[in-house]
């Protein structure tokens, strides 16, 4: 992502919260996710995630770039 999309990101998921992801979680086909989906599996899911805000948001604010890749 160039300095401007990561500033965009580090808006849009600045305002997500836990009640939130709870909801977009608990709609996910269990069978399409690919894994149990729980209690644990969510607080997981929403560990990791609160620490993408603030990464986003220091990017941004040093005009740097992210690069990610995800595997399963």
């Amino acid at each position: 992502m160039t300095p401007d999309e990561v500033n965009d990101v580090a808006r849009a998921i600045s305002v997500i919260d836990e009640a939130w992801l709870q909801e977009k979680y608990d709609v996910i086909d269990a069978d399409d996710y690919g894994c149990p989906k729980s209690a644990d599996d969510f607080g997981y899911t929403w560990d990791y995630f609160r620490s993408l805000p603030p990464f986003f948001k220091k990017a941004g604010d040093a005009g740097r770039y992210v690069i990610f890749t995800v595997d399963q």
